[in-house]
């Protein structure tokens, strides 16, 4: 999802840019993002920005639709790079903001829909960018919002259903924007929602009057942040949460299996209070597959409240919510104390306790939970300590899609287990692990990208292994690693 406002500029190189093979300077790594489409990108300490993978919509702007099997600098000065599908955005240090790959729905903002291999200027003064697979959002530094791309439902914000092709101003002073699918959420500076696009179906704008709005209409003031929740397998598991200043959290969307946590399950189409004293909250939806085509839906939710205890709704097909049974609730049943963090994924939950403890209950099917064995846990068990942070890979949305666990302990070491079906545990193998087994030591960033997992070394190393279908790992070769190689 993106931004801006395009003084669109010549399809020239920036300075410094370079599509030939170069061997990477001795500079740490500091941002790694895999696109879909087999591209990868690095951002160095020294600001310079780096691709390699697949290249079909030339999407990794080193100037033609070449593969690359080992990473390329594409320009300096670079502080975030986003990569989506055929798009990719930099935002420099200057606040400048470039684009370059597909441009079927003039999604790059430059004054046109043709393609272009290396990066064109979008605009200045940018300080955040959103970019989707047909719509992008900028936020400038003066928190002004702007927008350009497809626009069929009114999502852009600027009045109408008409594309734009380059920025065009949707409002002031704006700290936060999302877009998904046809609708867009913005959190302005004072606090308050606003939303705008399609007006139907699950989702909804949280206005409660069921007209589409093309230009944005306030929800609620006191806002300090929201999460809008999309699976593509589902059609009644779209939500959004919001959190309100005074810790109190609120809800509207879909709710056919109580997600929404406020005593029922009829769709709300605007906010409903959930819950007070939250410090975070989010909702986790799987699906598992029934007939060629038709999926059966699960849909759960779970809030840290102030005082660290976890509490959980929503359905409970797997024991999700760890409540000791497998009954749905419909409003939140709390679950445990002392927790700092809790993460979520195809019905396998994890929470990360205060005291740096990891305990895991839920699904179970290919030992993801990593309790040694693959029986489901109905209430939370301990996995172990030391741990500051979890992240997930392998396949997610999806019971079909195993998933994989990664853990990086507060003495740098890492460690995984679950499915490995592509080598992508890094533990010389392809066999999935059910309990943890260390990878490497000095670990400061993990980063799962579907099969395939990055991790940056204390050294600033960028370090890759697993699946290499798309050439993302970046390894000089199309062949899948089961242990982690340098990069660079």
């Amino acid at each position: 999802r993106a931004e801006g406002t395009g003084w669109y500029a010549a399809a020239a190189r920036p300075s410094g840019s370079n599509s030939g093979s170069v061997k990477p300077a001795a500079a740490t790594v500091k941002q790694i993002v895999s696109n879909i489409t087999g591209g990868a990108f690095a951002v160095k300490s020294d600001g310079s920005l780096w691709s390699w993978g697949y290249n079909p919509y030339g999407q990794l702007g080193v100037g033609d639709k070449k593969e690359r099997l080992s990473p390329v600098k594409v320009m300096d000065n670079v502080s975030t790079v986003q990569s989506v599908g055929e798009v990719s955005f930099a935002l420099r240090k200057d606040g400048s903001l470039w684009s370059w790959g597909g441009n079927p729905y003039g999604q790059l903002g430059v004054g046109d829909k043709k393609e272009h291999l290396t990066p064109v200027k979008v605009m200045d003064g940018v300080s955040t960018v959103q970019s989707g697979s047909d719509v992008s959002f900028a936020v400038k530094k003066d928190g002004s919002l702007w927008g350009w791309g497809g626009n069929s439902y009114g999502q852009l914000g600027v009045g109408d259903k008409k594309e734009r092709l380059s920025p065009v101003k949707v409002m002031d002073n704006v700290s936060t924007v999302q877009s998904v699918g046809e609708v867009s959420f913005a959190l302005r500076k004072d606090g308050s929602l606003w939303s705008w696009g399609k007006n139907s179906g699950y989702l909804g704008l949280g206005v409660g009057d069921g007209v589409d709005h093309l230009r944005p209409v306030k929800v609620m003031d006191g806002v300090s942040s929201f999460q809008v929740v999309c699976n593509d397998y589902l059609f009644d598991g779209d939500a959004v949460f919001v959190l309100r200043k005074d810790g109190s959290l609120w809800g509207w969307g879909g709710n056919s299996y109580g997600q929404l946590g406020v005593g029922d399950r009829v769709s709300h189409d605007t906010p409903v209070k959930v819950m007070d004293g939250v410090s975070t909250a989010g909702t986790e939806s799987a699906a598992e597959k029934t007939g060629p085509s038709s999926y059966a839906e699960y849909v759960y939710a779970y809030a840290v409240r102030k005082d660290g205890s976890l509490w959980s709704w929503g359905d409970n097909t797997c024991g999700e919510l760890g409540v000791g049974d497998k009954s749905e609730r419909l409003t939140p049943v709390k679950v445990m104390d002392g927790v700092s963090a809790v993460e979520s994924v195809n019905g396998s939950s994890f929470a990360v306790r205060k005291d740096g403890s990891l305990w895991a209950w839920g699904y179970n099917s290919i030992g993801e939970l990593g309790v040694g064995d693959k029986s489901e846990r109905l209430t939370p068990v301990k996995v172990m300590d030391g741990v500051s942070a979890v992240r997930f890979g392998g396949g997610s949305g999806c019971f079909e899609e195993y998933p994989s666990v990664f853990v990086v302990r507060k003495d740098g070491s890492l460690w995984a287990w679950g499915d490995n079906s592509l080598g992508q545990l890094g533990v010389g193998d392809k066999s999935a692990r059910l309990r943890s087994v260390k990878v490497m030591d000095n670990v400061s960033i993990v980063q799962p990208e579907g099969y395939s997992s990055f991790a940056v070394r204390g050294d600033g190393s960028l370090w890759a292994w697993g699946s290499n279908g798309g050439l993302q790992l970046g390894v000089g070769d199309e062949s899948d690693r089961l242990k982690p190689v340098k990069v660079m």
